[in-house]
């Protein structure tokens, strides 16, 4: 069967890159001719020099420093993810209208969106396999995720039209199956992010550092300095007085002053290689900490924003780690744990990745 893709595959963003590869891999190892459709709306590459300033919003200062840095790093980390795309990614012609989307989707027997937050409802509608009345491939939906439960309710129509034409329908966590589920009587499965269901051993990549041992931290909200510093001393007086890494995330870079190296130009490979090699991760990405399950690093999650929140929270129940995610004063005691290892939350994971897998062959077998 040949299959178009349709995710975030552009975003210099290390989980939307690998969630990109994991499903087209997975996909093609169940048989099938996998394309992922090269949609990229306009604006949806990079911004223009004069934007992303805030100045009408009144936070210039903070983020000029942002957006300064951005602009400073944005060549190397930008080439960093264009190679690992040009290696992994089996790319569709491009396109940007709603029209050319629905030109190219013409040649798929089946087209897939997700994983990642593709639901939001600001985005675009061709996120929505909005392919028009006259495509006769099947319509299905993996790992969706809505980002958060604040969604725009003038888009209600749009929305309830767009899944009446889905074929199968699955989220990623439970708060998109209520939100979805509002708006549809059709079936809905949760199940698990891509990055689950596959190995990462060949896009493994070393980034060479000047230490053997390290704290890895990865963040992408904003921090308040008191509260990191407190949250690093905490790991250090588990882990012992190692350097700190700190990976910059491009669409969002911040220089912590607890970092004793940034790094700005890692490509996804190296982002996994990272993670797999540090002694603790300190993170909020929901990625992040699927993939130190994956290597068995210990970590902790710390989530300061409320929509960012949701997704840790979802999957830590789901999976039992409830003690490596946290916000607020939890950390302090979460962070002082003794590491246990994974052996139970690796058994949910594979009952799950196995029960998701099975989804995709059933919804493709229709």
């Amino acid at each position: 069967m040949k299959i178009g893709l349709i995710t975030f595959h552009y975003n210099n963003n290390f989980g939307a890159a690998l969630q990109c590869y994991a499903l087209q891999k997975v996909l093609k190892e169940l048989g099938h001719d996998v394309e992922i459709i090269d949609y990229i709306p306009k604006g949806g590459e990079k911004l223009p020099f004069w934007k992303g300033w805030n100045i009408r919003g009144g936070g210039f200062r903070k983020k000029a420093r942002q957006r300064l840095l951005q602009l400073r790093y944005q060549k190397v980390a930008g080439e960093a993810f264009s190679g690992f795309r040009k290696k992994y990614f089996t790319l569709s012609e491009r396109c940007i209208t709603l029209d050319e989307f629905r030109k190219v989707g013409e040649k798929y027997d089946a087209v897939i969106c997700g994983s990642d937050q593709v639901w939001v409802f600001d985005r675009p509608s061709p996120y929505f396999l909005d392919l028009g009345n006259d495509f006769e491939g099947l319509r299905i939906s993996y790992a969706a995720c809505c980002g958060h439960d604040r969604q725009r309710k003038d888009k209600d129509d749009d929305i309830v039209n767009l899944l009446e034409q889905f074929d199968q329908i699955s989220v990623r966590n439970n708060f998109s199956r209520d939100i979805i589920s509002s708006f549809t009587e059709k079936q809905i499965s949760v199940v698990a992010d891509p990055t689950l269901l596959v190995d990462f051993d060949s896009v493994l990549q070393e980034y060479r550092l000047p230490y053997e041992n390290y704290i890895l931290m990865y963040s992408l909200s904003s921090d308040a300095e008191v509260r990191q510093r407190k949250l690093i001393e905490l790991i250090k007086k588990k882990v012992g007085n190692l350097p700190v890494v700190s990976i910059v995330a491009n669409s969002c870079p911040r220089k912590s002053k607890v970092a004793d190296l940034h790094i700005f130009d890692a490509s996804p490979g190296q982002w996994v290689w990272l993670i797999k090699n540090a002694s603790y991760v300190y993170t909020d990405s929901f990625h992040g900490a699927l993939f130190c399950i994956k290597y068995d690093r210990d970590f902790y999650a710390d989530y300061k924003e409320a929509w960012r929140a949701l997704r840790l929270l979802d999957v830590a129940e789901r999976y039992d780690f409830q003690s490596h995610v946290g916000g607020g004063d939890e950390a302090v005691n979460k962070i002082g744990t003794p590491y246990k290892g994974y052996d139970s939350c690796k058994r949910l994971i594979c009952q799950h990745a196995e029960e998701s897998v099975q989804f995709l062959k059933g919804s493709l077998m229709q």
